[in-house]
């Protein structure tokens, strides 16, 4: 534990993993602040039986390309900014549900309006001498009486 904080001053350790056998090493996890991980993203092996260090893994010397795909889970699941960020993601998994049902039942009850007014209108009775509509054109009927201008009907 020494030996890996003497290593990286700047962080303090977080876990140890013990070797499986004779062949494996030490492996610290150190946390630094501004880690994506509460864990650490830094990681130090250390050799178990000659106690030097054999392998130095440190956040702030990794290329971008490696911080971006390591950071990727971190984004994934909304743990970024801790708590906060992991409510923010679930309020925003409940958006894509909350607007499809409201959506399905605003067409719902607008198809249940429809179903209760008649798709066709009846048609009206009207004297032939006023008007006359066939295939959507519209004839003008004789003069009108009261107001002697020509009278247009149109069907709605």
């Amino acid at each position: 534990m020494d030996i890996a904080c003497k290593e990286f001053t700047e962080g303090r350790p977080m876990m140890i993993f013990f070797p499986k056998d004779n062949k494996s090493v030490f492996s610290v996890r150190m946390y630094h602040t501004g880690d994506f991980e509460r864990t650490g993203s830094n990681h130090i092996y250390i050799h178990p039986i000659t106690g030097k260090v054999v392998k130095l893994n440190l956040w702030k010397k990794k290329p971008t390309s490696e911080k971006l795909t390591r950071s990727m889970y971190f984004i994934h699941f909304g743990t970024f900014w801790g708590h906060y960020s992991r409510i923010l993601w679930i309020f925003i998994g409940l958006v894509v549900p909350f607007l499809y049902f409201t959506g399905f039942y605003a067409w719902w009850s607008k198809l249940k309006r429809r179903q209760n007014t008649p798709l066709f209108r009846p048609p009206v009775k009207e004297n032939p001498s006023q008007a006359l509509n066939l295939q959507g054109i519209i004839f003008l009927s004789s003069c009108s009486t009261r107001a002697r201008t020509w009278n247009f009907r149109t069907r709605i």
